[in-house]
């Protein structure tokens, strides 16, 4: 099917195409005219989930969560006990002050009030503040069948499926907005019905937000809790650690403690230097002294005094800087016994030598002072080798403890961020509720009683429904073409029959006019020059003067296809070509013209009569050619006799019928009883199907016309100026 079949299909039902969707768009004019009007209000509320403190987050704003949010709020408006507790509490504030509504209901509305509430129900109701009446509705749903079922399934104003149905709630673009819209047919039902809802959904949203907020706040309170308790034994136990090890300051004891050793060791490192030299200063004055001086040292006294000089260098080598007065009498004393012993060698020296003995003076003094260095020197290196190992067992002692207070410092560490990251959090948690609480949402366009009632759809609904009226016509003309298992055209006819076509003819409108009658005669008179010519092209010898005239049979599968139409055209195209033609028609009607003999034969004698006349014509050979016109093939055969007299058959089919099963019996058994192939001819179909047989039908077109056509058919090129 191309763009121009398809055109042209439609306009031949263009009629129908305008018809369906005038009555469908009438229908529902007239079915809309009694439309109850209505009135629409809306309210918009700043939410604050994206550029508020809920949308602030350090990464930038989650704009899923935003979406997620916004419909938790839009499910919460359009939740079901939402709707019904606005449902309520409308009931409610109308029965209980009904003086006090801010605009008051249509006579409608108070009927269809009156309907729901008993008379019982509403006296009872009317001495109650809104808070007790709503109460006692919710009371009475359980048992007042009829409230329950006009509350949650009717359709007054005041129930919740009409409640869903008119509500709106959609966020305005990418903001932080919240529109609201509801429609009723009742103007004061419209802004109370909205007040009401956000003060339902502020107080909902308040509600869930504290929950949430004050869980999670408790749950961080309990969490800090503990990480104090732990974070308190950890530090407990430091301290019991350090006093228990005498620790203040491990750092620096430590530091202090290898300062001081290190002065101990470089003191004792001097110390022993000194010694090793007054014991070689001492060794070599000894060897100087003669075997006297040996007696002196045998002195019991002498070695009474250097004992005990020995004795007091060691003790002043013990003391500390802050014992001052005692070392000044320890000092002292060591200065006398000095003194004492210096005089007692010297008188026992002067003993036992003569006055001349000055060098032997010098040598006993210094050979005492080298005495009394190395006795020092030697209380000195005792005393320091005892604090280095002091030092050492010291460091034994404080080399575990080190570890061990690292460990217990890490746990403390550990504790304390723990407590404080908890600590942060439940901040937060508290921060976010303070604001919560006191940030909710706001209404920054209120609703209000609408004055003027809210355009109607019914325009857009006539022009619906006459757009789904040309919808469906068009649907329904494509349907049918598609279905259409017709021959209709010259193409699928030999499709559907398998034989040749020989010609077709148009079907004749029932009042033609002249604009149509002209160019209906033209298109036939190229179709019988084209019929004649399949019927020579078959047989080129047909019609020849020195033989028996030959016979041309006429039939078709089914009554009234056209088979004397057919035939009558064909005798005439035969006369104008100079032929000799005898007609045989089983139909009266037709009369004799000059080249053309018509004549009639009884149906209802035996076939065997008919084939004897055809033989009688034959031998009389009057005539070139024999036209037979035989009844439809499902109701009488071919006779037998005449089938080898028949030198071409032409079998007519209507257009406008579907080839079923019994026409293909027909034509095999026509098939097997000829030589030769029948020939087809379609007889009533279109003139537009006549295009493959005579080219372009001639008949008045305009020039839009014309250029249409050849878009259809893309065919974009200007015709040549010589064209004809």
């Amino acid at each position: 099917m191309t763009l121009l079949d398809l055109a042209r299909l439609l306009v031949r039902r263009a009629w129908v195409l305008v018809a369906v969707p005038v009555v469908m768009g009438a229908t529902v004019f007239v079915l809309t005219q009694g439309q109850p009007q209505t009135y629409s209000a809306h309210t918009t509320l700043y939410t604050g989930l994206v550029s508020g403190y809920e949308g602030d987050d350090s990464d930038g704003v989650d704009y899923r969560a935003v979406r997620s949010a916004f419909d938790n709020l839009i499910g919460t408006v359009e939740a079901r006990s939402t709707l019904k507790t606005v449902a309520l509490r409308m009931l409610a504030r109308r029965v209980a002050a009904p003086d006090s509504a801010a605009a008051p209901l249509r006579p409608r509305t108070r009927t269809q009030l009156r309907k729901i509430l008993p008379d019982s129900l509403r006296r009872a109701l009317a001495p109650m503040t809104t808070a007790r009446a709503e109460q006692s509705l919710r009371t009475a749903l359980g048992s007042h069948p009829a409230l329950q079922e006009a509350i949650l399934s009717g359709t007054t104003p005041f129930s919740v499926p009409r409640l869903h149905s008119h509500l709106n709630v959609q966020r305005v673009g990418n903001s932080d907005l919240l529109e609201m819209r509801y429609t009723a047919p009742d103007p004061a039902l419209c802004r109370q019905t909205l007040h009401l809802l956000v003060k339902e959904i502020k107080t909902r949203r308040e509600r869930r937000q504290r929950q949430q907020v004050g869980d999670v706040v408790s749950f961080f309170a309990d969490q800090v809790d503990s990480a104090r308790q732990q974070l308190n034994d950890r530090v407990a136990e430091l301290r019991d650690f350090g006093v228990r090890n005498e620790i203040i300051n491990y750092q620096e004891q430590t530091k202090a403690i290898a300062q001081a050793r290190q002065r101990v060791a470089r003191d004792l490192q001097q110390a022993r230097t000194r010694l090793q030299a007054a014991q070689s200063a001492r060794d070599s004055l000894g060897a100087r002294m003669d075997a006297n001086l040996a007696r002196l040292r045998s002195n019991e006294s002498v070695l009474r005094l250097r004992q005990t000089l020995s004795d007091l260098s060691a003790k002043q080598a013990l003391q500390t800087e802050g014992e001052a007065p005692e070392g000044a009498v320890l000092q002292q004393r060591i200065d006398t016994l000095r003194t004492r012993l210096s005089g007692e060698l010297r008188r026992l020296y002067r003993l036992n030598h003569s006055r001349s003995g000055l060098s032997g003076t010098r040598i006993l003094d210094s050979w005492l002072q080298r005495v009394l260095a190395v006795t020092e020197a030697n209380a000195r290196v005792g005393m320091l080798e005892e604090r280095l190992a002091s030092f050492q067992e010291r460091y034994r002692t404080l080399a575990p403890l080190g570890s061990q207070l690292s460990g217990i410092k890490r746990e403390v560490d550990i504790a304390e961020n723990q407590y404080l990251e908890l600590l942060h959090s439940l901040n937060q948690a508290r921060l976010k509720r303070k604001m919560e609480t006191q940030s909710t949402l706001r209404v920054v366009d209120p609703p209000i009683v609408p004055t003027e009632p809210a355009p109607t759809n019914r325009l857009f609904l006539v022009a619906g429904s006459a757009g789904a009226g040309l919808v469906l016509a068009l649907g329904a003309i494509l349907a049918l073409f598609l279905l259409d298992g017709t021959l209709r055209t010259p193409r699928r006819a030999e499709e559907r029959t398998g034989l040749p076509l020989a010609s077709a003819y148009p079907v004749h409108p029932e009042t033609p006019d002249d604009a149509e009658a002209e160019p209906l005669d033209r298109v036939e008179t190229v179709l019988d020059a084209q019929l004649l010519r399949s019927l020579q092209t078959q047989d080129s010898s047909m019609g020849r003067e020195d033989a028996a005239p030959d016979v041309l049979l006429v039939t078709s599968t089914r009554r009234t296809e056209g088979k004397t139409y057919v035939a009558q055209r064909l005798c005439a195209e035969l006369v104008e070509e100079a032929y000799r033609v005898l007609h045989l028609s089983p139909h009266d009607g037709d009369e004799s013209t000059a080249g053309m003999d018509v004549r009639t034969y009884d149906t209802d004698r035996p076939a065997a009569a008919l084939t004897e006349r055809v033989e009688a014509i034959r031998r009389q050979n009057d005539h070139d050619l024999v036209v037979v016109e035989i009844p439809a093939l499902v109701e009488r055969a071919l006779p037998v006799g005449l089938a080898q007299h028949i030198r071409a058959t032409l079998l007519v089919a209507r257009a406008d019928r579907r080839w079923a099963r019994a026409d293909a019996h027909a034509l095999r058994s026509l098939q097997s009883a000829l030589d030769a192939e029948p020939l087809l001819v379609l007889n009533g179909t279109s003139l537009d199907a006549l295009d493959a047989l005579v080219g372009q039908v001639p008949r008045p077109r305009s020039s839009l016309r014309r250029c249409l056509k050849r878009w259809l058919r893309f065919e974009f090129r200007s015709p040549l100026p010589f064209s004809s």
